[in-house]
């Protein structure tokens, strides 16, 4: 399952170029920061329903912020509004042989206070507490955090190779420690700095972690997930064997229909619909009778 993160800095303005990455790259889930829509933006002027996505937002201002979730279909995922507390993301969950995977697209401003964090501290503890108390959850968190100094290598000051502040990003790596979790992007996203990251509670499970392209100036994240999906029961289907089929007798039924049943002198009354009721009858009734069928 591939997996996307971009601050896309705008989300009007790159929607062509979104919609192409989409189109050939097929990702399973997106995470989008800096959308900068609001609701007088409809979904299909984002993404077009050809493209089988659902579609999670949570709109700020045309001038700024915003985040969103783009979800494959087939994943058959849910938002999860339990988790809303005012801070700039949105969540959803989708599950995987019974197991439920709680995903995120999360936006921390560069302005933002310190203790803001903490808003994703209170999510993580929300998820915990609705799982059992003996499995970790699963839980993947994308975003753009906007820590500038942490060196993700090390988990200290890139700066001046000292502990971190909790302004710098220590508060959040002391949430991700508790909550089981890491992140795993250790390299530049904007010019120098590792701003966009990936968060999650399955670390061992995440492979290519690259980032191949840009749409805006953020570089794109992705990842590919691994796991394998039940593979859904197709129905047995009954079908004709043409090949085998007794063509005398039908063409005999034909005539004796044509002749003693259709036009036998009721043709003009009956209506148009009568006429073709009786011919579409007919027809299922000598297939079935004069083709075998195999399922």
């Amino acid at each position: 399952m591939k997996m996307v993160s971009n601050n896309i800095n705008g989300k009007r303005g790159k929607r062509l170029e979104l919609q192409a990455y989409l189109s050939t790259e097929n990702p399973d889930i997106v995470a989008i920061q800096e959308t900068k829509i609001d609701d007088t933006i409809t979904f299909n002027e984002l993404v077009p329903d050809t493209l089988e996505y659902d579609i999670y937002r949570n709109d700020r201002t045309c001038n700024g912020g915003g985040t969103m979730l783009l979800v494959k279909q087939h994943l058959e995922s849910s938002p999860v509004t339990s988790l809303n507390n005012g801070s700039e993301s949105i969540w959803c969950k989708f599950s995987i042989h019974g197991k439920s995977h709680y995903v995120s697209s999360w936006y921390r401003p560069p302005d933002t206070p310190s203790d803001n964090i903490i808003l994703l501290k209170d999510q993580l503890d929300k998820i915990k507490s609705q799982g059992k108390s003996n499995q970790q959850s699963n839980i993947h968190i994308m975003g753009d955090f906007n820590y500038r100094k942490v060196d993700w290598k090390t988990k200290h000051n890139k700066e001046y190779v000292s502990c971190l502040s909790d302004s710098d990003g220590q508060q959040l790596i002391d949430i991700l420690h508790e909550a089981g979790a890491e992140q795993l992007i250790t390299f530049p996203t904007r010019e120098h700095n590792t701003l966009d990251i990936f968060i999650t509670t399955l670390p061992g499970q995440f492979v290519n972690i690259q980032s191949p392209d840009r749409l805006s100036d953020h570089d794109i994240i992705e990842t590919n997930f691994k796991c394998t999906f039940p593979r859904k029961k197709v129905p047995k289907r009954t079908y004709f064997q043409y090949s085998r089929g007794n063509f005398n007798q039908m063409r005999s039924d034909a005539r004796k229909f044509t002749k003693e049943k259709y036009f036998n002198g009721h043709h003009n009354t009956r209506s148009v619909e009568d006429n073709w009721g009786m011919i579409k009858n007919f027809i299922g009734e000598t297939l079935n009778f004069n083709l075998p069928t195999k399922t």
